[in-house]
């Protein structure tokens, strides 16, 4: 209703609609300093201009990206106007937290080792919750710590993004230099032997500027020698590391098994032939194994030429386990009285646990060569050892002192060569007793004294 100045009134009524005012409400990414946030309308339904104002920027566009130079609090504002001329706005506040300075560093930069990577990222008020890391192309790691074992030397780019509790992420990228790792070696002599045993150890490694020794001995004893001694006055065995270390700072180690033992002695003489020389001298060459377990140092060898001279020579030499040693002996034939009929070669050992293998023999004639029955006398075990040009059958018989037989043997699984056989003695009664040997037309009697 309108009245005028004269007190007249007039009236006048319409429909007036109201419509929904447009949707202003916006999202927008997590906000870092000198990344971009992209900032998104709800909706864009009925809409036909959007105009926002992000800190003192300015932009028309439905969905703006904007880079906040600086950590701080921002206003941004979004004003929509639809298709009916409505208009609505809406402002939020953007926090921008400090940003993180990564950093890291790096250790044990040396191949085929893990080198260890440490987040040095300084804590603030946002926080760092996760790490990931880049090895070149060859490998991911993640953590405060990480490990990577790099197969060469050379420069790798290695790049730590860490993420903060806001949601920010901020990268760092390094050049990391791996060099070559030492390679560790050095001698332990000997390595196996008997209480007490003194081990020396010397550092044969290349490229190296330190040494560290350590023994697992009761002492743990070490030492930073070039070169050193161990002792080892119980049985077992024990470990020695050799950690080297090389002018870029890279270690390596390596380790050897020194064993203390209760020693096992046995030598095998394995061959034994002849060589004529061109001078006429017939000399020997033999092979010797070493099946102890434990080294034999200048074992010594008798030569027996026909039962007519017996010589003694040393092999000057140390036959490790397991080695077989072969050499010719300084011990020539030049003759021997009434022809040589056969040569034997023995080893002596003390200790040896096997006496059954220490002894070869060559026959020189025709047919078989016995050789006398020993210990005699005897009251354990007699031997009797013959030597044969080929395979054959062999009787042995023995008679006590009256005459009546008490062994008779017939065997037909004897070899060429060196044959033996033992016959022990238990119930033989003391006296002078007659043994026969018979192989094809070699025969041969002994006699024998048995003790008690």
């Amino acid at each position: 209703d309108v009245t005028t100045n004269f007190g007249c009134t007039a009236s006048i009524q319409k429909q007036i609609t109201i419509l929904e005012s447009p949707d202003a409400n916006f999202s927008f990414t997590t906000a870092c300093a000198n990344q971009p946030t992209t900032f998104t309308p709800t909706s864009s339904a009925g809409i036909n201009s959007w105009q926002w104002k992000i800190g003192t920027a300015t932009y028309n566009q439905q969905t703006p990206t904007h880079v906040f130079g600086s950590s701080n609090t921002f206003s941004a504002e979004l004003t929509t106007i639809d298709n009916n001329g409505c208009v609505a706005v809406l402002s939020k506040q953007v926090s921008v937290p400090v940003p993180s300075i990564p950093n890291f560093n790096s250790a044990n930069n040396c191949t085929q080792q893990n080198t260890i990577f440490t987040d040095l990222t300084p804590s603030g008020t946002d926080p760092v919750v996760s790490r990931a890391w880049q090895f070149g192309t060859l490998g991911t790691g993640t953590g405060p710590v990480a490990s990577f074992m790099f197969p060469a030397a050379g420069s790798y780019p290695t790049k730590l993004t860490v993420t903060n509790e806001s949601g920010c992420s901020y990268i760092i990228s390094k050049n990391v230099s791996i060099s070559n790792s030492p390679v560790p070696t050095f001698t332990a002599t000997p390595q196996v032997g008997t209480v007490p045993l003194t081990v020396q150890l010397v550092n044969t490694s290349d490229n190296t500027v330190s040494q560290l020794w350590s023994v697992n001995d009761p002492q743990s004893s070490t030492s930073t020698d070039l070169s050193t001694q161990f002792s080892f006055s119980e049985l077992g065995q024990y470990v020695v590391d050799l950690t080297v270390t090389n002018p870029e700072g890279c270690s390596a180690t390596s380790s050897k098994i020194i064993s203390v033992i209760v020693p096992s002695l046995d030598l095998e003489l394995t061959s034994l032939s002849l060589n004529p020389s061109a001078t006429g001298e017939i000399n020997l060459l033999v092979s010797v194994k070493n099946n102890s377990n434990t080294p034999i140092t200048n074992p010594k060898i008798a030569i027996d030429i026909s039962g007519q001279v017996v010589v003694n020579e040393t092999l000057n030499v140390v036959i490790q386990p397991t080695q077989t040693h072969t050499q010719v002996l300084t011990t020539g034939i030049i003759d021997a009285k009434g022809g040589m009929t056969y040569v034997c070669a023995e080893l002596i050992l003390d200790g040896d646990i096997n006496n059954l293998n220490n002894k070869l023999c060559l026959n020189q004639e025709s047919g078989t060569v016995v050789l006398d029955p020993y210990p005699n006398p005897g009251s354990e075990q007699m031997t009797i050892e013959w030597i044969s040009e080929s395979q054959g059958e062999v009787d042995i018989y023995i008679f006590d002192p009256v005459g009546r037989k008490v062994f008779d043997y017939s065997g037909s699984s004897f070899e060429s060569g060196l044959n033996r056989i033992a016959i022990p003695l238990q119930g033989y009664n003391p006296g002078i007793y007659h043994v026969l040997f018979v192989s094809g037309s070699a025969r041969k009697s002994f006699r024998y004294n048995v003790r008690r």
